[in-house]
């Protein structure tokens, strides 16, 4: 039986909800094709070469995609395999919208914060001399490979404070790059870090363009990757792992890199050298506790101390927490806290440890603090400041302030600079005492209170982050809580740059409680900020995953965004739905200006695709309803676009009117990014006329336009049609230099499709120059980078 051709209509991902649904249902359209897994995994082979890309599965990875149980799944084999059993690529898009829903519900593993800085080493760094000279010793071996040193052990026994120790002495030794990132292995409320959001975040941080990962499996991230950690000389420092298999991908083979993971698993698979940490000896203990509450005090009793530390197993954190609690109770003897320890072990049956230290700590705040530390677990992030706590607990900044530093005093918190976290096994305890001492109710209305104060701060930080952004966001409902001073752009990308995965997983706490528009208003408002910086792994999953739970205006402004992470990957046909469904809802509450804005969007999607008549009348009727409403800007774009069609399909009159009142309507609103385009299109509709002094004269002032506003995407066009320009007139050396630049810009600023287009286009300026070989050479530059859903 031929591929795509099995009885019956093939299987379809109609209604997965998760990843188990989708595997059985590629299992059955596998079945349907009747095609053997050896047979499936030639396919896919040979579909990835026929593409140009370079890394083919193995026979073992494919036929694991399709068993039951998986954690995760790789978007781009699902789509290779499901293309190559249906027999044709463009059947293949209600798969990946599959993997998106399914993913969607799993997006907090996509939502990873890199750092590029060392988190602070311990004020009272004690004991562990031996582990750290260890450690220290398998850094400095290399044999050819990087030191992956793997520190294991249980939670609260020091694994964290001992790496980050390390990596500072490493850091100080020699001046090394830094990547961090907590891989959140053992949270008991946020999932483990997905391996490719990870990779994503390390390659942002290593000056990679946002748009360059759109199109990146896990395969390709972790070959990008290595290729820029190739001789630079770095410390990776990954916390709290999950696995060996979380962590294989992350590793880079530069002999000149460390890596230092933490786990409470094995990691032998991965590490280079391994180290078990078990508790404090008794030297250790003592040590820590002197150094902590003073030498004289713990010498003076020293059999208490001795009973102290007992009853606490000698656990680090435990240690910590109970010499926080005597340096609170000056007038306490250090055998009163051993009488309190035992009475708290008797009373609540406590093993010994950290339960037991936490316990008494937490019994000896006050009411206010204990209730803070309770809300603070509900946070859906690894850290947060003092105005998101402020919005948990209903309190007033300065309180919250105040109540923070206390809890950090008592070792319940961890204060690095202006943000607040806390161990692992704090946040399992608090979210425990936080369901049995709050009803639903209350915890319910904390996090809806954050989650509003989130979406009334988003919305101010994206209008100065992007002012247009006031286009498509809802506005902030209800009463938010104290939020920081936000005056100028800078400070508004700064508060992006540290709460966006926690934006968006308060906006999917939101949907769990059951308040879509809430969820809609604070991923719209940060939307702008997740493109610019390229993290679209996380957005178009939560958007359709927010589309899906709202209707009417949010629910029509989430489908719309989905362009901005399908236009950019040329994933044209998959935007047509959305879009369509986007403009019913507009229609039906009669929003006229959201209907325009979606139709010049539609007609995009359909001159893109190769329907220019289509896309014509679409435009002209977007142009219609923004001049209805007397939306100038608005009327601007789909003039502009109309102009370009009517041009490709040879009406160059009315194309030329159309693009001159585009530019007339730029110019009236005095925007030099948007007179920037249309200064661009009419020149190049000039240069396609043969009317080159004009078009020389329009894209000349089209460049200083793009300088100015350093629209770098427009500067490659604009570059592409003077070149063009020189070569019909027969100035070689000036059209190849012309040419070049545009490709190199392009190319820097990761604009593929800009890269694409402007190679072409030196292809023809070669051919007219007639450096045949030449123009061959630079066409299959830009076939090579072509996507298939790029024509």
């Amino acid at each position: 039986m031929a591929v795509g051709s099995g009885s019956g209509s093939p299987p379809t991902p109609d209604g997965v909800t998760s990843y188990d649904d989708l595997v059985a249902r590629l299992q059955e359209l596998r079945i349907w094709a009747g095609v053997s897994y050896r047979e499936l995994h030639r396919l896919v082979a040979k579909s990835r070469r026929d593409r140009g890309i370079p890394e083919i599965p193995a026979v073992d990875t494919v036929h694991r995609a399709l068993q039951p149980g998986r954690s995760r799944l790789d978007v781009e084999l699902v789509v290779d395999i499901a293309a190559a059993l249906l027999g044709d690529p463009g059947k293949a898009a209600p798969w990946r919208q599959a993997w998106a829903a399914v993913a969607g519900s799993e997006t907090p593993a996509g939502i990873v914060a890199i750092s590029d800085e060392l988190p602070a080493a311990h004020g009272q760094f004690t004991g562990r001399s031996l582990e750290l000279a260890t450690i220290l010793d398998a850094a400095g071996r290399t044999d050819g490979l990087p030191p992956v040193v793997a520190i294991e052990g249980m939670g609260g026994i020091g694994k964290t404070t001992l790496a980050t120790q390390a990596a500072h002495q490493l850091a100080s030794a020699e001046k090394r790059e830094v990547l961090c990132v907590n891989l959140r292995g053992f949270d008991d409320t946020l999932l483990p870090a997905e391996p490719a959001a990870v990779l994503g975040g390390f390659l942002r941080s290593l000056g990679v363009p946002g748009s360059q990962l759109a199109g990146l499996d896990l395969t390709g991230r972790r070959k990008r990757f290595r290729e820029l950690m190739h001789d630079r000389r770095a410390i990776l420092l990954l916390d709290n792992a999950a696995s060996a298999e979380q962590v294989a991908p992350l590793l880079p083979a530069s002999s000149g890199c460390v890596v230092l993971v933490t786990s409470r698993q094995s990691l032998e698979e991965v590490a280079t050298a391994r180290l078990r940490l078990t508790t404090f000896t008794t030297v250790e203990a003592i040590e820590l506790l002197r150094s902590s509450v003073g030498a004289d005090r713990i010498d003076q009793e020293a059999t208490a101390a001795a009973e102290l530390i007992d009853l606490v197993g000698a656990l680090p954190l435990a240690l910590e927490l109970v010499a926080a609690r005597i340096n609170a109770t000056p007038s306490w003897t250090l055998d009163d806290h051993v009488d309190r320890l035992q009475d708290a072990r008797q009373r609540h049956q406590l093993e010994q440890g950290v339960e037991l230290a936490l316990q008494t700590s937490y019994r000896s705040t006050g009411e206010g603090h204990r209730t803070l530390l309770r809300r603070l677990a509900l946070h859906p992030g690894t850290s947060t400041d003092a105005y998101a706590a402020a919005s948990l607990n209903g309190d007033t900044l300065a309180s919250t302030e105040q109540q923070l530093a206390d809890l950090v005093e008592a070792c319940l918190l961890h204060r690095e600079g202006d943000r607040f976290s806390m161990h692992d096994l704090v946040r399992t305890f608090a979210l425990g005492r936080a369901y049995d001492e709050d009803p639903a109710s209350v915890r319910k209305t904390a996090v809806l209170r954050m989650v509003t104060t989130y979406g009334h701060i988003a919305h101010e930080a994206a209008l100065l982050h992007t002012p247009e952004a006031g286009t498509w966001m809802l506005t902030p409902a209800g009463e938010p809580g104290p939020m920081p001073p936000l005056d100028d752009s800078d400070r508004a990308a700064a508060w992006f740059g540290a709460e966006w995965p926690h934006l968006i997983a308060a906006s999917l706490q939101a949907l769990d409680r059951e308040q879509p528009d809430l969820s809609a208003q604070v991923v719209l408002a940060v939307l702008r900020y997740l493109d610019v910086t390229g993290h679209t792994d996380a957005t178009e999953a939560l958007l359709r995953r927010v589309a899906a739970a709202t209707t009417g205006v949010p629910r029509a402004r989430c489908l719309t965004a989905l362009i901005l992470t399908l236009f950019p990957q040329a994933r044209f046909a998959e935007a047509e739905q959305p879009l369509t469904d986007a403009l019913q809802e507009y229609r039906t509450i009669g929003d006229l200006a959201g209907e325009s804005s979606v139709l010049n969007n539609l007609g995009l999607v359909h001159g893109n695709l190769g329907r220019p008549e289509e896309a014509a009348a679409m435009f002209e009727e977007s142009a219609a309803l923004a001049a209805k409403t007397g939306d100038a800007g608005r009327e601007m774009r789909p003039l502009l676009n109309l102009g370009e069609v009517e041009a490709s399909l040879g009406r160059n009159d009315e194309a030329l009117a159309h693009l001159r009142r585009a530019d007339e309507i730029a110019a009236g609103l005095g925007d030099d990014a948007r007179r920037t385009e249309t200064r661009l299109a009419v020149g190049e509709h000039l240069r396609l006329t043969g009317r080159y002094d004009e078009a020389q004269v329009e894209l000349l002032h089209a460049r200083e336009l793009a300088e100015r506003t350093g629209f770098t995407e427009l500067s490659v066009y604009v570059l592409s049609g003077l070149g063009a320009i020189e070569g019909a007139l027969g100035r070689a050396d000036q059209a190849v230099t012309l040419h070049e630049e545009a490709g190199r810009t392009a190319r820097e600023a990761g604009l593929l499709r800009a890269e694409i287009d402007a190679l072409t286009e030196y292809g023809d300026t070669l051919d007219r120059l007639d450096r045949p070989v030449d123009a061959a050479r630079v066409r299959a530059e830009a076939e090579a980078l072509r996507p298939d859903q790029i024509p």
